[in-house]
């Protein structure tokens, strides 16, 4: 019986795991400030970005989507090919998601601290009888129908 051989794109995963260890520490290092303002309120150096209520969500966002976000993509791109035993369909593709989600939280950690953010986590959208939609860094991320929310006749 001869041994197969895979050949496996872990370029992509050591993208993402670079990714996430800058991102992990860019959050952090964004939720200690907000913790110092805290206790040190003046630590905003006296810049509207910099308040308390722009940092907060900038944190939670930085740690959620960029360092967890790229630490699941990289197991996933990793895992997937050993458990299919077989490459990504295209490595073009897995570039431009890569490269598309880092662009997506540069969007959203520009635009967090600039103010454009709003305080609404979910919104039912007038005229969709019921459907909710979730906002997350300025964009809709998931839809979904509440039974609940049906207006009773």
């Amino acid at each position: 019986m001869e041994l197969q051989k895979f050949s496996y794109d872990n370029k992509i995963v050591k993208a993402f795991m670079i990714a996430t260890v800058i991102f992990g520490l860019v959050g952090m290092l964004v939720g200690l400030t907000a913790a110092i303002q805290l206790f040190y309120p003046l630590f905003n150096f006296d810049l509207q970005y910099t308040t308390f209520g722009r940092i907060r969500p900038l944190h939670t966002n930085a740690i959620i989507f960029a360092f967890v976000g790229n630490a699941m993509f990289a197991g996933v791109y990793y895992s997937m090919q050993r458990l299919l035993k077989t490459r990504m369909f295209s490595d073009s593709l897995s570039w431009i998601h890569f490269w598309g989600w880092q662009l997506i939280i540069l969007a959203a950690a520009i635009t967090l601290p600039l103010g454009f953010t709003t305080s609404v986590y979910s919104k039912v959208i007038p005229g969709t009888r019921g459907f909710r939609m979730r906002w997350c860094n300025g964009g809709m991320v998931t839809t979904r129908l509440h039974f609940f929310s049906l207006p009773h006749f």
